[in-house]
């Protein structure tokens, strides 16, 4: 599992470190100095932690004579970027350091200076000049903002001009040279991943962070900036180890291992293995129903029940025969995938059905909102939402809400429900408790309003995007398992089938635990992951192959240590 902390607690834990004197800075500059020769090298070096002593006996010779250029700020990474143009220049490569503030770490520059580095010092009158002839060089190593920039991370002054000048040539296609970020890129919020000025935010394609993963390096948009990210073992792990992250992210084997994945028993039957109810698709589209029971049954659940209209139900047994278009009792729903958007006739009806228990489901030839007002029942029982007008009592079981049935909520709901908009859906969600929020500012802020999603209604929110966010009552996990190619209809259908399956399987536990909820929905946006690059392979990625995709996807994970 990778933990992402702040910058306030990475700092807290260097402290003791730098006051009895570790060399901290000389560990990360040796770090810094190994990406930038693989950067020199260029592809094909191998994962940095696997080829980290072939690196220093192969490539002295193969990087000579290359020119970096180190962009060193005032603080700490300034330092580290310093040091690392040391060790560059005795490998003979072409040192230029920059500094870019009046303070620098003045040892470190003169260790450049002797290694055959050459200094000079950025200014608005030589800034336009530096901004073309930092184009021409082989690699830039930013070492501009840190994790002390946490309430200013913007870039300012000549800096900002040169690397505005960077972003152009890239954006017109014009060739840049590659960029080393040390920590994080400069310009980007180390806590929450936000980036203020996205023209002037150093653009990297690798990033050494040092001494522990950075929060804001693992959410969007900050992640699309920082390219391929390394941790540098620094030495300060262990105070780290009792300290709470902001963001985690699973890995393959955590699922195994924290009895988020596992084999069904020796003895186990169907109905022990979670009976998921689903309620998708309407007449107008019944493949959003076909895609979410063929992840749900991929997935593993022991029983599919579809619940909605005859003519969707056929499509579904079409494609699944093992589902059964039947009521009967369930430990978890996925409702809403391909059910919107809603009229407000639709939404009334479904609000104002008056509906039995959870022991005898309607009829899968009832109308769909119908469907979707029997599942949010438990939902509103669960929370003692009054003027259900219902009788009986209904138990509560977990429940997948997406797409339409999103619309349909009441304001509080249990963590054990699980929304999962894309950015436009939440937003609307958050409009309707009273918050001016658009699509483009949840883009611009993920984490942010998720947790704000969490906060107010009480759900645990899986927020969909090229990092899947997911905020419940334990904190944040951030996945980046798929590919660019998931962006496509259905997947999101295929994804509330997962975790549909994935909630009933571990129905009784989240029930006690309803903290548990978060890293369950983390553990089937993994594994959605996973399936979309399994099924892809580099290409075009139908929905339906992503759910066929499941199933082999599992077998792989539950062989994963």
């Amino acid at each position: 599992m990778i933990s992402g902390y702040v910058a306030e607690e990475v700092r807290a834990a260097e402290a003791p470190f730098l006051a009895s004197g570790e060399p901290l800075m000389e560990r990360a500059a040796m770090a810094i100095t190994l990406a930038a020769v693989r950067l020199l090298r260029g592809p094909g070096s191998g994962h940095p932690l696997e080829r980290r002593h072939v690196v220093v006996a192969q490539r002295r010779s193969t990087v000579a004579g290359s020119t970096v250029l180190v962009l060193a700020g005032a603080g700490n990474n300034g330092g580290d970027a310093l040091w690392a143009g040391a060790s560059l220049a005795r490998r003979g490569v072409r040192v230029v350091a920059l500094l870019t503030a009046e303070r620098h770490h003045v040892t470190a520059a003169s260790a450049l200076s002797h290694a055959g580095g050459r200094i000079e010092r950025l200014t608005s009158d030589n800034a336009e000049s530096w901004a073309s002839r930092a184009a021409a060089v082989d690699l830039i190593i930013d070492g501009v903002l840190g994790t002390g920039a946490v309430a200013s991370p913007g870039l300012r002054g000549p800096v900002r001009q040169v690397v505005l000048a960077l972003g152009r040539r890239a954006a017109g296609g014009v060739r840049r040279p590659r960029m080393l970020a040390v920590d994080l890129p400069s310009g980007v919020q180390v806590d929450d991943g936000t980036v203020p000025d996205p023209e002037a935010t150093v653009r990297a394609d690798a990033t050494v962070t040092l001494g522990a993963m950075k929060a804001g390096l693992l959410l969007d948009p900050a992640a699309a900036f920082a390219g391929t990210v390394e941790v540098a073992d620094i030495g300060i792990s262990g105070p780290l180890a009792s300290r709470e992250p902001r963001v985690r992210r699973l890995g393959a084997g955590d699922l195994r291992r924290l009895g988020l994945l596992a084999e069904p028993a020796r003895d186990s039957q169907k109905y022990r293995r979670g009976v998921l109810g689903l309620v998708a698709g309407t007449n107008a589209f019944p493949g959003a129903a076909v895609l979410a029971a063929s992840g749900a049954a991929g997935m593993g659940a022991g029983m599919v029940r579809y619940l909605g209209p005859w003519r969707v139900a056929r499509a579904v047994l079409a494609q699944r025969p093992e589902v059964v278009a039947v009521g009967g009792q369930v430990q978890a729903w996925a409702i809403g995938s391909g059910c919107g958007p809603w009229d407000e006739a639709a939404i009334t009806r479904a609000q104002a059905a008056q509906l039995s228990g959870m022991g005898a489901l309607p009829a899968a030839s009832h109308p769909v909102d119908e469907q979707l007002a029997h599942a949010l029942h438990a939902i509103a029982q669960a929370v003692g939402s009054p003027g259900t007008g219902l009788a009986e009592a209904a138990t509560p079981v977990p429940t997948v809400v997406d797409a339409g049935a999103l619309a349909l909520l009441p304001r509080r709901v249990p963590a054990t429900v699980v929304l999962t908009p894309h950015a436009g859906e939440l937003a609307r969600l958050l409009t309707t408790h009273g918050l001016d929020v658009t699509r483009d500012a949840v883009e611009a802020e993920p984490w942010r309003w998720a947790r704000e999603a969490h906060e107010l209604t009480g759900a645990t929110v899986l927020l969909k995007g090229a990092i899947t966010v997911v905020v419940g009552p334990d904190g944040c996990w951030s996945q980046q398992d798929g590919t660019a190619w998931l962006a496509s209809a259905g997947s999101g259908d295929v994804l509330a089938g997962i975790l549909g399956s994935l909630l009933a399987q571990h129905a009784e536990e989240v029930l006690a635990d309803p903290a548990r909820t978060a890293s369950v929905a983390a553990a089937a946006a993994l594994i959605h992951g996973r399936a979309g690059r399994r099924a892809s392979q580099g290409g075009p990625l139908p929905a339906l192959a992503v759910a066929h995709a499941v199933a082999p996807t599992v077998a792989d994970l539950l062989r994963s240590h």
